[in-house]
């Protein structure tokens, strides 16, 4: 699970406070782990079959996600 709501929002580094005081806010916070094992999983539950995973640049352009 990336968040835990319990007391303080968290992220996987620490509480969400720091980070937003650090890189100020609106702040966008993403899990590589969680990315990885959703492509992970999706990407599984299509072995077999003739498909194609594409992702909508204009959905998230952050190139850090992209990357």
């Amino acid at each position: 699970m990336a968040f835990d709501y319990v007391g303080a929002c968290c992220a996987r580094t620490g509480l969400a406070g720091g980070i937003a005081r650090r890189f100020g806010t609106p702040c966008y916070v993403y899990s590589r782990a969680a990315i990885e094992g959703n492509y992970a999983r999706f990407a599984a539950a299509l072995a077999g079959r003739r498909a194609l995973v594409a992702y909508s640049v204009k959905a998230n352009s952050n190139l850090a996600v992209l990357a």
